[in-house]
């Protein structure tokens, strides 16, 4: 659902994209070619895109052959992501504080390509079980990062240190890490 805010946002980004892009875009090509006509220079320099109907490319043969066109990114190309604030008071060297940290974490990479990669590099080293019970991890059961070494006792965020493990069995973990 689209709130006010972000189709606010979104038009601001739409024309800031073209306000300032598209016309110094012109103004540049322009001064660039000052005796070719427009025609020649939109042809020169815009073709129509997926998104869009004009887009800014660069067809020069300075490039390298492999590369062909680089088109310009708009700011309305990229998503709009919301942080969410970190507690004033949370330290990530506070084993008071890991789970916080790590529900955080958690949703950071849910949202982040590059921590999906990270998960199925795990899920495929564990084979797609979790390391507690063995049974499982799908998206209907949920899954939790766990570093063997915490994070608050000098442990890193590498793969060598973390398993995926159930929410139910994550939680078991830890209790019984709080019991002792």
């Amino acid at each position: 659902m689209e709130t006010p805010l972000e189709s606010c946002i979104e038009r601001e980004f739409k024309t800031c994209s073209y306000t300032r892009s598209l016309q110094s875009n012109q103004q540049g090509a322009k001064r660039r070619h000052p005796n070719k006509g427009r025609r020649w220079v939109a042809k020169r320099y815009w073709s129509p895109g997926e998104t869009r109907s004009w887009v800014f490319v660069d067809r020069s043969s300075d490039l390298g052959s492999e590369i062909g066109e680089v088109k310009l990114f708009h700011m309305s190309d990229f998503p709009i992501r919301r942080h969410a604030k970190v507690k004033a008071d949370y330290n990530p060297f506070d084993p008071d504080h890991d789970a916080y940290g790590e529900r955080r974490r958690m949703h950071g990479m849910k949202m982040d390509s590059g921590h999906n990669r990270r998960m199925l590099k795990l899920l495929a080293r564990q084979k797609g079980a979790c390391h507690v019970c063995h049974e499982a991890i799908t998206n209907d059961t949920g899954w939790h990062v766990h570093h063997v070494v915490p994070r608050s006792c000098g442990g890193s965020d590498s793969l060598d240190n973390c398993v995926l493990l159930h929410p139910v069995c994550h939680s078991a973990i830890h209790h019984r890490k709080s019991e002792t």
